[in-house]
């Protein structure tokens, strides 16, 4: 309200209550003197009571309080804070705890603070002083501590936080956008640095290389690198290990600085899948053992798998995959391609044109690939013969685009085996393409595998492809595990009745050799893309009415395990609606439901979180209106995080710039004792003001009531009304 308001409207009061008490003497008119003037008075007083309890009016009151500033205690419980390397030989994590005691310079300061403590690793919890357990965290995530330090009090920013930690950060976003959002918070960080920061003495298997997939009998090399540092010139015992396979051991001179490498020999004798593990002994000084082994899957399937490529005409694309191929040891590739009339002939023969094999020829295949081949060049008893290669023998299709790829297909009996609607051929672009992953459906094989060989330099070293085949729509049931930079479909693929189906949308893999843009590291991915593609292709799928797959074989703790379920009924057509649940054995989780995939029927995905290192089993069932449909299994392995252990000796260069970021301070560990002295423990003063509202309290309105009760009691009792 205004001052001119409120002056009008005590104006406009006070007439008010002189007409009010003007009436009131002219109505005790004939009445004593006295016994008129105090019922006057009565009413006026009735009347400013009244007035005041209108108008409001409002009493203020200051005085000053001085409070503990708020302060935020992070303590580090990752992998790293468990080596001994803190001040007295103890491990970081106990030296961490011990100077948070309450007797310790640490703990004095903290005395004069309201203190609230959190302990962190991958994630961030609520801690009590002193700190109990043992560090177990299998990251760091200083970015998501912080954050949480800033949002732990209700009352909003704190007034300093101190961090102690190592500063091995290897979880969140990039150091930088750290920095500059804690800038913006105007809160200073004290960072503590706990640890040696050189670099301890360890030894760790850095590497294993083997092979995804290797046949019964057949031998495969599985090489193994160690690193090493600060530990001088020493020797170590290698050993591989596998249920179903023999032991084999390897005595390896090390080197500190440099890396040594062993090479195993494995020749599994029946089909299956073998978890193997290699160990290093522990060399005396090492400061950890915790990333002194490693585990690995072996698929091993049934003897010698065949493939046959079958090419609408000779192309340079046509000759590198070729080459790729053919250095598979354990893939045996029969290469056709179309002559100018009618037929396929093999590669480089004069010979005259023929037919594609019959159906009982063609089954004796394990993978068929048409590259570039239009669909009139396949009769209709071919294109049935390879719909039934698929769905009913159980083997894996890849068709490769190109000028002539695709084309026709739309209208044929294999149409549905592809996962895609192809456009028209003529449509086809010769635009340059760049190969990028399609969300979460590229962290399945074969685009899994692919990322994850050491030939492969991730996709945005593979150079432009040429070529693109226009796709109209993806078919409910397939998945787009790659895409180019403008989301377009590159590579798509669909489990098909017993069998599956790859489309590679491009004709010009080429040139991620020979091009202008292509490197030592682009060859490589070339050769690691085929190889995996052929792997995948010609590897049994698995045909039971459940089929549970997961991204990979191997994880760290901490990382989630993506679960996929295919549900098929007896004529392997995806079946909807049903309920798939995963029972877990070990990983720390019971069960897992997966849910049915948006557009695509008979798929069925979820995450299973993996907190504790050991095998875990998996087995998927799943029930449709109460009727068992079916159940598959498979077992994963979980090793400890690896990331905490690489890079272990402290980041003092990290911390510094924390503090230095947030107007804070760093101090090593050996300093601690001067946390008192850097962090701002003087108690606040705050002014508080309090408005009161005393014109419309309970007393207030009970001086009114008194008064009109006085009143009306003196007129009833004088007798005048």
């Amino acid at each position: 309200m205004t001052a001119l308001a409120s002056a009008i409207t005590l104006s406009l009061a006070a007439i008010a209550s002189l007409v009010a008490l003007w009436l009131t003497w002219r109505r005790l008119h004939g009445a004593d003197p006295p016994r008129r003037l105090v019922l006057v008075v009565l009413r006026a007083l009735a009347l400013a009571c009244l007035l005041v309890m209108v108008l409001n009016p409002i009493a203020q009151r200051s005085f000053a309080t001085r409070s503990s500033p708020r302060l935020v205690v992070l303590a580090d419980r990752s992998a790293s804070m468990a080596l001994p390397d803190g001040p007295g030989g103890v491990s970081r994590f106990e030296w961490v705890r011990t100077a948070l005691q309450r007797s310790s310079p640490i703990g004095d300061a903290l005395a004069q603070a309201e203190t609230r403590c959190l302990a962190f690793a991958d994630t961030t919890g609520e801690a009590r002083l002193p700190l109990a357990g043992d560090p177990e965290g299998s990251a760091t995530n200083v970015d998501a501590a912080l954050r949480s330090a800033m949002q732990a009090s209700p009352a909003g920013l704190p007034d300093g936080v101190l961090l102690l930690t190592d500063g091995a950060a290897n979880r969140g976003p990039e150091r930088e956008a750290t920095l500059a959002w804690l800038a913006r918070t105007r809160v200073p960080v004290t960072c503590v640095g706990v640890g040696s920061t050189e670099r301890p003495p360890d030894v760790r298997i850095a590497r294993v290389e083997a092979p995804k997939v290797v046949k019964a009998n057949t031998a495969c090399t599985v090489s193994v690198v160690i690193a090493t540092h600060g530990l001088g010139r020493s020797t170590a015992r290698l050993t591989l290990s596998g249920e179903g396979l023999p032991t084999d051991g390897r005595t390896v001179d090390l080197v500190s600085g440099k890396g040594a490498s062993a090479e195993f020999t494995l020749r599994p004798g029946r089909p299956g899948v073998y978890c193997c593990r290699v160990t290093v002994a522990p060399v005396p000084g090492e400061w950890t053992r915790a990333n002194n082994d490693r585990t690995f899957f072996l698929r091993v399937t049934p003897g010698e798998t065949k493939l046959l490529l079958v090419a609408g005409r000779p192309s340079t694309e046509l000759k590198f995959i070729l080459r790729a191929l053919e250095s598979l040891t354990d893939v045996r590739v029969t290469c056709v391609v179309r002559k100018s009339g009618e037929g396929f002939a093999p590669v480089g023969s004069p010979s005259a044109g023929r037919r594609l094999p019959s159906s009982r020829e063609l089954n004796a295949n394990d993978a068929v690939i048409l590259q570039d081949v239009p669909a009139s060049a396949l009769t209709g008893p071919e294109l049935s013969a390879l719909v039934a290669f698929v769905a009913e023998r159980g083997g894996g299709l890849g068709v490769l685009g190109g000028a002539d790829g695709f084309g026709g297909y739309a209208s044929t009996s294999l149409a549905p085996a592809l996962g895609i609607r192809v456009g028209s051929p003529a449509a086809y672009s010769s635009v340059p393409v760049k190969a990028t992953k399609s969300g979460d459906a590229s962290a399945l094989p074969p685009v899994a595998d692919i990322e994850r060989d050491e030939d492969f330099p991730g996709w945005p070293a593979m150079p432009l492809l040429d070529g693109l085949n226009p796709v109209e729509s993806v078919r409910p049931g397939a998945s787009v595990l790659l895409r180019t930079e403008q989301g377009a479909p590159l590579v798509t693929v669909q489990r098909y009745g017993r069998g599956r189906a790859l489309c590679l949308l491009t004709g010009g893999t080429h040139r991620w050799v020979l091009s202008r843009d292509a490197t030592e590291a682009s060859r490589k991915g070339h050769g690691a893309f085929w190889r995996i593609i052929a792997a995948w292709l010609t590897t049994p799928p698995n045909r039971t009415p459940v089929a549970l797959e997961t991204d990979r074989d191997v994880y760290e703790v901490g990382q989630t395990a993506r679960l996929v379920a295919q549900v098929t009924d007896e004529g392997f057509r995806p079946l909807s609606s049903a309920r798939v649940v995963v029972a877990c054995e070990g990983g720390g989780i019971r069960e897992v439901s997966l849910t049915e995939t948006a557009g695509s029927p008979g798929r069925y995905e979820g995450g299973l979180p993996l907190t504790a290192p050991g095998a875990v089993g998996l087995t998927a069932t799943a029930t449709l209106r109460g009727a068992r449909i079916g159940a598959d299994s498979r077992e994963v392995a979980v090793e400890p995080s690896h990331l905490e252990l690489t890079e272990p000796a402290q980041d003092a260069a990290f911390l510094r710039a924390l503090a230095d970021a947030s107007g804070g301070a760093y101090l090593p560990a050996d300093q601690a004792a001067r946390v008192a002295q850097v962090l701002n423990l003087t108690p606040r003063e705050r002014r508080t003001t309090l408005h009161l509202a005393w014109a419309r309290s309970a007393w207030a309105l009970a001086a009114l009531v008194l008064v009109l009760a006085f009143d009306w009691l003196l007129r009833r009792w004088w007798g005048l009304g």
